[in-house]
């Protein structure tokens, strides 16, 4: 622990407090009277005037003044002098005398009271308001000087390490509670003695006499650092310590004393004995578990050497199954391809009615094979990470409006009712068009599928804490909660679906996807009997920023 000392200057303007409150004492009314004016003038408030020993007292009692001018003749039985001995007491107010008295005996009397000032009658306002000012002046250092000297000797007495204080010489002047304890002395008892009789130390690993830091402090004339010593006390009790020494200067950097640090380190040799041990204990179940571990690596290489065939086993299956997918998806889609084109010219060229159903018929059912085959592309590459997006700005309202337009046929062949909750304008999304509108017409066309005929679709979409929120309510059957947390699982379908409804069970699963590369979230909220509701969110900014 290291000490430094610094010297503290206490600086207040020349200038007179003009708020200073005084009080006037003296015997003859039309003087005081008179000292009031002057001080009315020099910009002074008076506190009160008071016209014996006694009334003095009193109205510094009740008034509290800044300062008292003092005369020494006063009424009654007490005089000036005593007066201003028992405020000066009591109150710690500061005394001028005004006076006409000047003779060596009056004098000597006023001394002994530690007065501030002493103004002889007559006198001018100049030399009054200076004996104010300089009074003033003094009083307040001399309070702050003594709240100083308290609150260092407090502050000494309260911490926590022992202190010693000694003159140049090296005797004791000072020591707090915590060195008395440590060494065994008194204060009263140290007080002038040498440092080495009440701070006797002696080198921890030789036992030899340490030299007296008083010495080497005031020879080198910088903090000491002092420590592995052990302090031997009043009753020859053996204390491990470490303390440090620094000097005390003057304000002219002359070295008046030193200040001793010290404080009491029997727990941490104690603990650094026990750490020791521990550190003994450690090191051999280390060398213990180093054996172990090493079996046990050669365990976890063998294991790693498995998992390495396995994962490069999987990675092929994956990338047979990919180019499965791929393949499958082409044989499927070659002769899909004339099927959909001869499709829509042979309905573009037929007037018979049945014959048009009929064409109409193979043309949505090819589409359909041919978006079931796309979807199953897309899991597949989202499955292993290949599916990407392509991220630009997108009117949601106007893509929204694309869809409904789009799915308005199937509404209409199911008599189902669609109702939109837009607002007026909702912010551009960063996100890949193609894909959102996938998204809005999967949930779309899920609505449509599970509504039953003259059944009623809400689509809603808001602005809601930084991002986009679109969803699509239902009057269906609804989902049963253990149905739920599957539903956006591949090739999933209700079991009472299966028979009933076709399809691979692909559209939310591949929502949920396209969503997630968004970095947006999808969610069901249903009720058994009480219809659906599919949503998602994307952030405004969206992937690409």
């Amino acid at each position: 622990m290291r000490l430094r000392l610094q010297n503290h200057t206490t600086r207040k303007g020349a200038n007179a407090v003009a708020s200073a409150r005084i009080l006037v004492v003296g015997d003859e009314g039309i003087v005081a009277e008179e000292i009031r004016s002057r001080l009315k003038r020099l910009r002074y408030r008076v506190a009160a005037v008071a016209f014996s020993g006694e009334e003095a007292i009193k109205k510094a009692e009740e008034t509290h003044p800044d300062l008292v001018l003092m005369d020494i003749r006063l009424r009654g039985d007490i005089d000036g002098v005593e007066a201003a001995q028992e405020i000066r007491a009591r109150f710690d107010i500061p005394v001028v005398y005004v006076t006409a008295y000047a003779d060596e005996a009056t004098l000597q009397r006023a001394k002994t009271t530690e007065p501030y000032g002493y103004i002889l009658k007559p006198f001018e306002d100049k030399e009054l308001r200076t004996g104010i000012e300089v009074a003033l002046y003094k009083h307040n250092i001399e309070t702050r000087l003594r709240q100083s000297e308290r609150w260092l000797a407090t502050t000494l007495k309260s911490i926590g390490d022992a202190v010693i204080a000694t003159n140049a010489k090296g005797r004791v002047l000072f020591m707090n509670p915590v060195a008395e304890a440590l060494t065994g002395w008194k204060h009263k008892d140290a007080l002038g003695k040498g440092l080495t009789e009440v701070f006797n130390i002696v080198s921890e690993e030789t036992h030899e006499v340490a030299e007296n830091p008083v010495e080497r402090v005031i020879r080198e004339g910088i903090v000491v650092d002092l420590a592995n010593h052990v302090l031997i006390a009043r009753d020859g009790t053996e204390i491990p310590i470490d303390d440090s020494a620094a000097p005390i200067r003057d304000d002219k950097g002359n070295i008046t004393g030193i200040v001793l640090i010290f404080y009491d380190v029997s727990e941490r040799k104690r603990a650094e004995r026990e750490l020791a041990k521990y550190r003994q204990h450690l090191e051999e179940l280390v060398e213990e578990r180093t054996g172990e571990l090493r079996i046990a690596n050669e365990q976890l290489e063998e294991l790693y050497q498995q998992e390495k065939e396995l994962r490069q086993e999987l990675e092929e299956e994956m990338r047979k199954r990919i180019e499965f997918t791929r393949a499958l998806a082409h044989e499927l889609k070659t002769p899909l391809t004339p099927v959909v084109m001869s499709s829509e010219v042979l309905a573009s060229e037929l007037k018979d009615e049945t014959m048009l159903r009929l064409a109409r018929n193979i043309s949505r059912g090819a589409a359909n094979l041919n978006s079931r085959i796309d979807e199953l592309l897309d899991l597949a590459r989202g499955e292993v990470g290949m599916l990407q997006i392509k991220p630009e700005q997108v009117d949601v309202l106007q893509l929204i409006r694309e869809v409904v337009a789009d799915v308005a046929p199937v509404r209409l062949s199911r008599e189902q009712s669609l109702i939109l909750r837009l607002p007026p304008s909702l912010p551009l999304v960063w996100g890949d068009r193609v894909r959102l509108r996938q998204i809005v017409l999967n949930l779309l066309n899920n609505a449509f599928k599970f509504t039953p005929a003259g059944g009623k679709i809400t689509l809603r979409a808001r602005q809601e804490d930084g991002n986009l929120v679109v969803e699509v309510k239902d009057t269906g059957p609804g989902i049963a909660e253990e149905e739920q947390q599957r539903l956006f699982d591949p090739y999933h379908r209700k079991e009472s679906d299966r028979e009933r409804l076709s399809g691979l069970g692909l559209g939310l699963a591949l929502c949920k996807t396209l969503v997630e590369l968004h970095k947006g979230r999808i969610w069901v909220k249903s009720r058994a009997g009480r219809g659906s509701t599919f949503g998602f969110s994307l952030p405004l900014e969206g992937p690409g920023r």
